[in-house]
């Protein structure tokens, strides 16, 4: 993270939500993101490009809408009901996420439930729902 930042990147997206404290799947690569004319390298790296905020990693909300715009549908709702579960976001923050995912996100982002209390949790509830099983919380 300390080169990062000093080739002028920052930790954010799936890395970001891991320093917050949140469950996130595996990735085995730093996720930097990068500002305009910013020297890190590509190798070992999976990189983002956007404005950066002052510190050195992005703030949660930020980390959040990374993941929903760069991961899978599933993979984001199980970081965004991780952050909901430890409170680092309200229900609330977790729908306008949800609401300026692109459409095609939103059909599985739907089923935010703020009560899940793991991803393993997530990924399996997700799967009955998509099978239109139901499931209460």
């Amino acid at each position: 993270m300390v080169e990062a930042v000093r080739k002028g990147g920052r930790l954010g997206c799936l890395s970001g939500c891991s320093h917050h404290g949140l469950w996130t799947p595996s990735h085995p690569e730093p996720h930097i993101v990068v500002g305009k004319g910013a020297t890190v390298g590509r190798t070992g790296r999976h990189r983002h490009s956007g404005p950066l905020p002052g510190q050195a990693v992005f703030p949660v909300l930020d980390c959040l809408a990374q993941v929903i715009r760069h991961h899978t549908p599933g993979e984001a709702l199980m970081v965004l009901e991780s952050a909901a579960n430890k409170a680092l976001i309200t229900p609330g923050q977790a729908r306008l996420l949800i609401a300026d995912a692109p459409a095609r996100k939103q059909r599985l982002l739907k089923f935010f439930n703020p009560l899940a209390e793991s991803g393993s949790e997530t990924r399996v509830r997700l799967w009955l729902q998509q099978q239109r099983i139901p499931v209460t919380a």
